[in-house]
């Protein structure tokens, strides 16, 4: 019953500009908007690694309350 849906992305540095900004905006990354691709693309980066890395801890503190 449990189905795990897959959902392919590209990489960060697939992505364009637009893609970029509008992940930094929604993250409210101060300063996005005078950010060269290069930045766009660490900065992105950084949100997915601090968003992996929350879900890891959910995943545990979950196991740990059954």
């Amino acid at each position: 019953m449990d189905e795990h849906i897959i959902i392919k992305i590209p990489s960060v540095k697939e992505w364009n500009r637009t893609q970029l900004r509008y992940a930094c905006r929604k993250n409210k990354v101060k300063g996005y908007t005078k950010m060269n691709r290069e930045q766009l693309i660490v900065a992105v980066e950084k949100i997915l690694e601090d968003k992996e890395r929350g879900d890891k801890v959910e995943a545990i503190n979950r196991e740990n309350k059954k």
